[in-house]
């Protein structure tokens, strides 16, 4: 269902290109199309993880910090090069994971979490977002975030009026469900993270500092810089923050955050 759902976000990418091509130049313009519509998804993998740098300004962390010693030794453990470990005020009750095939990865950790967690707990995450760049799901995940935001960015900006009511509220509904929809089966399905913790977990001594960690994100606030900036950002963090969903109520496919917690540690 995942990799339908990516096939499906590439189809909706190219179709628009498709349609001009034709519209434009009648004769073979689907072909003419595509190859734009293949330059554009090239300019976008190069600068998926460009945009959202510039959305956290981020600041990297220094040498001498005390978990940079813990990156480079399991960097090193992991067979991965030049992990960049960064700090954020902007999105700071989260940690991201960002990662581009034509630029080193990157972790940036908000100053909320530095701040609340203890160093076992951000330990644990730092390690899961490792294992989450060593298996690619890190590339996986900010390419299509990124397509996917820019797709939907006309809809989120009518989002951005959270007051309305009656008709616009439906409407707003209506017009968010594909995304709310493409998000889940991409990001969020439950079979997927559970898979995702479970093969983090096999053979560590990590699962009570992780738990503790996901549970005290979830009941964090996220960020408020802006509906915009956030949606960029939602889908490549580690965990989920507290707050009420447009959907709420609608669609249970998701992995709520406390079902997570009482799964880690049930299965302790």
């Amino acid at each position: 269902m995942r990799i339908f759902a990516f096939i499906l976000l590439i189809s909706f990418w190219f179709a628009p290109y498709l349609i001009l091509g034709m519209f434009i130049w009648p004769f073979q313009g689907e072909l003419l199309g595509l190859a734009v519509g293949a330059v554009c998804l090239l300019l976008a993998i190069i600068s998926s993880d460009k945009l959202m740098i510039f959305f956290t300004n981020p600041r990297r962390l220094g040498e001498k910090e005390q978990m940079m010693d813990f990156v480079k030794n399991l960097s090193f453990r992991l067979g991965l090069d030049k992990v960049g470990i960064y700090s954020t005020s902007r999105f700071p009750n989260n940690i991201y994971v960002l990662d581009n095939v034509f630029s080193r990865p990157k972790i940036i950790i908000g100053e909320g979490l530095i701040k609340m967690l203890s160093y076992e707990e951000l330990q644990a995450l730092v390690y899961y977002a490792m294992r989450r760049i060593k298996s690619r799901e890190a590339i996986f995940r900010t390419l299509s975030n990124f397509l996917l935001t820019l797709m939907f960015l006309p809809v989120l900006l009518f989002e951005k009026d959270r007051g309305d009511r009656g008709f616009f509220a439906t409407l707003r509904f209506f017009l968010l469900s594909p995304l709310f929809l493409t998000k889940i089966f991409l990001f969020k399905r439950e079979k997927n993270l559970c898979e995702e913790d479970q093969r983090f977990l096999k053979g560590s001594d990590l699962r009570i500092p992780f738990a503790s960690a996901i549970f005290k994100i979830g009941q964090l606030q996220p960020c408020s810089e802006g509906y915009i900036s956030f949606n960029f950002f939602e889908n490549l963090a580690l965990a989920d923050n507290q707050g009420e969903d447009l959907f709420q109520g609608f669609f249970e496919w998701g992995y709520d955050p406390n079902i997570r917690y009482q799964k880690l540690v049930k299965d302790n």
